[in-house]
């Protein structure tokens, strides 16, 4: 028997049909079919059905993901962090509005939504066969998955539809749900999500390991979510609701926040975050760092290092989910293969480097070390053990387990005394990481990697914390801002200085000195640099503890840190090439380095425009030849045009920024 449950509102897939000319076209685009074919009223009446439903959704999880990429550890990508080769064309000025946007998407949204309205009557009526325990863990996972994909779409959008059944094909319901909720209001239904997700997960967990969603899976997500909503409140006041440039001012006339007030409504998304980041910082210990990097047999192991180059993860205290691979199933990625190569052609960035403090717990300019960035192996020295083990030093051994086995023949067993920043293959910037590095020559091959991919680490929960509740406070001397600033900084070997040495050795006047480069874009919001040097200190501490976690660019987003660049182009640097002379520094020997901008074969940039290298300014028609610039739109995507007319007058509005026509650049 074949019985097609249908749901037929296209534009919750991206394609909007608000016209009723179009609602009939749209059934067979938007049939949704059980497992097997079978009809819903045979499908989803038992504990492993619910649980092959549910899997079948991870994949709105973060995940290493196929042969071709560095994973979670090259997300940075597109940011002050991480680049590609190429500029990310966001900060050339090339994101037009189009007729259709593929991230206005809503079908996983809409599977979660299938789950829930076909499992909750059958949950309540005791229709729902197997462990109870586990059927009530399965239905948290999908409000937990909802909440999830909520939380992405929003991120992009801001201010977005609250959809929470399946619609009518009725053209007055269709037109009445395509109408976009305030952001706050957005944050909040995540929020509700996660807490009943995280109440019905309470009692038995199905999985042991950590590889499914969990209670404090759902609890250490709310404070990601909520120190989002309050921050982004906090910078971007004019554009979001209440705000004199919200879009959505004529749509919501006279907008009373349901906290009170504009800053009730911060201060209630602040207490979330740092309630929630409290209760899973209290409860997961960090992974300690040595601050050595194995290279031997003999030697002894970095857990902090391993951590992430293992294939089982659950058995380090840091970890609150990851994402298992299987060699007997052949089911793997390439990351071990990219992180012994050139990181799938990733390049850590000058900035991101030189924000890691000294080993004395001072800034490269006010350390009582001298800093000296001529050869990776003096940028190592003297440093701060998270960028001491992570970024690759030529005549590093990479691996020595396993060297005779035939796999993994593709890595490099010693780092090139020369970094690869030439060829199709070449690492941009010249620093390149080892996040993902094993040990085990059979974790790098190419077309088969297995190393355990994180999803939640807890070391975010303590940085939650000691944000939110700093920005609620203004002390960091308040509850415990002091004892999790003091454990993530203690977790690396090196540094042993105190916060308050560190504070004291900040200074902001030279942390943005290098007007055009170099400095970090957290040291900025709305354009302005951070008057409170604490702060800056506690966004420089996250940007350094989340190295490759793929976190930088939601944070710049709702610091509002790239205004700045409106005015002032910035230029991204790697590694120091040049020396004062011209000539390529006498640490490196390679062979042959065309470097005029005006020559085609030039394969690296112009020691006449900077001493280091600058990936985007190797030839003068490169789109980012004179910097990275910033639109204010670019914080948020836009609204597909096509939704405008086939929504009509008044159901829509844009987002700020960007026009109601296609293929136009934003207006500011």
């Amino acid at each position: 028997m074949k019985n097609r449950y249908k749901l037929s509102f296209k534009w919750l897939v991206g394609i909007a049909t608000c016209s009723g000319v179009l609602l009939t076209s749209c059934n067979d685009y938007l049939d949704i079919t059980p497992p097997s074919d079978i009809p819903p009223e045979l499908y989803l009446n038992e504990e492993n059905e619910l649980a092959t439903y549910v899997n079948g959704l991870y994949g709105i999880l973060p995940s290493h993901g196929g042969i071709y990429s560095y994973g979670i550890f090259g997300g940075d990508a597109g940011t002050d962090n991480m680049v590609k080769s190429k500029a990310d064309s966001k900060y050339i000025g090339n994101l037009r509005t189009g007729m259709d946007n593929g991230d206005y998407y809503f079908e996983n949204i809409r599977s979660c939504n299938y789950f829930l309205q076909e499992v909750l009557p059958k949950y309540a009526s005791g229709n729902l066969s197997g462990n109870e325990e586990y059927i009530r863990h399965y239905i948290g996972e999908i409000y937990f998955l909802r909440a999830y994909e909520y939380f992405k779409r929003y991120q992009m959008f801001g201010d977005y539809p609250i959809i929470t059944q399946i619609l009518p094909d009725q053209e007055e319901v269709l037109i009445k749900e395509s109408k976009r909720s305030p952001r706050n209001e957005v944050a909040r239904f995540i929020l509700n999500n996660l807490d009943m997700a995280s109440y019905l997960m309470s009692g038995a967990n199905p999985d042991a390991n950590k590889t499914r969603i969990s209670e404090d899976a759902a609890i250490f997500l709310k404070s990601r979510v909520a120190l989002f909503e309050a921050t982004w409140l906090k910078y971007h006041k004019e554009y979001v609701p209440g705000g004199d440039k919200w879009p959505g001012k004529d749509m919501y006339p006279n907008y009373t926040f349901p906290a009170g007030s504009y800053q009730a409504e911060i201060d209630y998304f602040l207490k979330r975050a740092y309630e929630a980041a409290d209760s899973i910082a209290g409860k997961y210990a960090l992974v300690q760092n040595t601050g050595n990097v194995q290279q031997s047999a003999s030697e002894s192991s970095n857990p902090y290092m391993d951590m992430y180059a293992t294939e089982d993860m659950k058995g380090y205290s840091e970890v609150i989910m990851w994402r298992q691979y299987s060699r007997a199933l052949s089911v793997g990625h390439s990351v071990g293969y990219h992180a012994q190569l050139m990181n799938n052609g990733t390049g850590t960035t000058r900035g991101m480097i030189e924000s890691y403090l000294m080993s004395d717990g001072k800034p490269i300019y006010s350390s009582s070390f001298t800093y000296n960035d001529e050869g990776i192996a003096n940028v190592r020295k003297n440093r701060d053990a998270r960028i001491n083990v992570f970024l690759k030093e030529p005549g590093q051994v990479n691996y020595f387990v396993n060297l005779t086995s035939n796999l993994g023949s593709s890595g490099q067993i010693v780092e090139p005394a020369n970094p690869t920043i030439t060829g199709d293959t070449k690492n941009p910037t010249g620093y390149m990481l080892r996040m993902g590095n094993s040990k085990d020559k059979e974790e790098n091959d190419q077309y088969g990697t297995f190393l355990g991919s994180p999803v939640f680490m807890a070391a975010e929960a303590y940085l939650n914390y000691i944000e939110a509740r700093y920005l609620a406070s203004g002390d960091w001397h308040t509850d415990k801002i002091e004892q999790y600033w003091n454990e993530l900084r203690q977790k690396h070997a090196l540094i042993t200085a105190s916060i308050q040495e560190t504070i004291d050795a900040t200074d902001m006047a030279k942390e943005t000195a290098l007007k055009d480069q170099a400095y970090d874009w957290g040291a900025y919001s709305a354009g302005a640099v951070l008057s409170d040097k604490v702060l800056y200190c506690i966004r420089r501490e996250r940007r350094c503890e989340l190295i490759g976690m793929g976190m930088r660019y939601m944070d710049l987003c709702r610091w509002r840190s790239m205004d700045q660049l409106k005015e002032n182009k910035y230029h991204i640097e790697g590694f120091k090439l040049w020396g004062d002379d011209g000539k390529q520094l006498p640490v490196y020997s390679y062979k042959r380095l065309p470097a005029d901008p005006d020559n085609t074969k030039s394969v690296v940039s112009s020691p006449e425009l900077s001493n280091y290298l600058r990936p985007f300014e190797i030839q003068r028609t490169s789109d980012a030849f004179s910097g990275l610039g910033w639109y204010y739109a670019y914080y948020l995507g836009y609204v597909p045009i096509k939704q405008f007319s086939l929504c009509g007058d008044g159901a829509l509005y844009q987002n700020p920024g960007w026009s109601e026509s296609a293929n136009s650049m934003p207006e500011f």
